[in-house]
């Protein structure tokens, strides 16, 4: 059975987070996660790293391919990153990485005695005294954030987009006595959306919904609330969302079913 240790090897931050606070656009993060499994599963690389910017990623390395590669609109962006020196950075990484999980399981394979998490007392003493804590510390307090503003200056409009939401509101009755209405929001950004149900003006609940990336770098929600099967309402499915310069309502009467297309000049239906 593979063994995966995300969390220990977050520890390692040569692997990091730099945050940044722009004044006009709000906040900004780089960061780095890294994966490795002791036992890799025919299929799976042991060693994988992805670079993330704000909530998108922006390349990928693991240790089949041994190559960092772009990802979504970044493949087209030029300047940005000399691509072959990350591709050397990263095979580092992997290096430390997987070494420092081969320590870990060889202590949790020793059949002697050991005291409560004896690879984390080993790894910060081995850490203290080679100096890895104090470059780890000038790599997140000095060059991540130096990376993050470089990487901004090709990625800002980007991170900074606001693509427009389509909706959907539909019907359906279950047996017995209600009936579920689903609101289904698709293809916006950024991340954060309002997203209820209103009956005459009161917001109704409880609600069950979720919001979850798409493939395509943009975001989908969804919100379902039951009603008494014979009721004809009407409902209102409310929206808000940065892309929209006012909420985006939505009316579902008896069996019809809605569709809106949201943009900067939706009005309230």
């Amino acid at each position: 059975m593979a063994t995966m240790v995300p969390v220990l090897m977050s520890l390692l931050l040569l692997l990091g987070s730099a945050f940044l606070q722009d004044a006009q656009d709000g906040t900004y993060s780089l960061t780095y996660v890294y994966t490795g499994q002791s036992k890799p599963r025919e299929g799976f690389p042991k060693f994988e790293a992805v670079g993330i910017l704000n909530d998108q990623p922006f390349f990928e390395y693991n240790s089949d391919s041994r190559k960092a590669e772009p990802l979504g609109p970044w493949k087209y962006v030029e300047g940005m990153e000399d691509w072959n020196n990350e591709t050397r950075l990263q095979q580092a990484r992997e290096t430390i990485f997987m070494e420092t999980l081969q320590e870990i399981m060889d202590y949790y394979n020793s059949k002697a005695w050991i005291p409560f998490e004896p690879a984390a007392v080993m790894i910060k003493h081995e850490w203290e005294t080679e100096g890895s804590v104090y470059r780890a510390r000038e790599y997140l307090e000095e060059e991540c954030p130096a990376l993050l503003r470089r990487y901004l200056e090709y990625s800002k409009p980007y991170l900074d987009r606001k693509d427009p939401l389509s909706v959907s509101v539909t019907s359906r009755a279950a047996p017995g006595s209600e009936r579920t209405l689903t609101c289904k929001i698709t293809d916006f950004y950024p991340r954060e959306i309002s997203l209820y149900w209103t009956r005459a003006g009161v917001p109704l609940g409880p609600e069950l919904g979720a919001v979850v990336p798409s493939r395509n770098g943009t975001y989908k929600a969804w919100m379902s609330v039951q009603i008494p099967v014979h009721d004809r309402g009407p409902y209102f499915c409310y929206v808000e969302h940065s892309s929209l310069a006012w909420p985006l309502i939505v009316r579902w009467v008896g069996e019809s079913v809605v569709r809106a297309a949201g943009n900067s000049g939706t009005q309230p239906q």
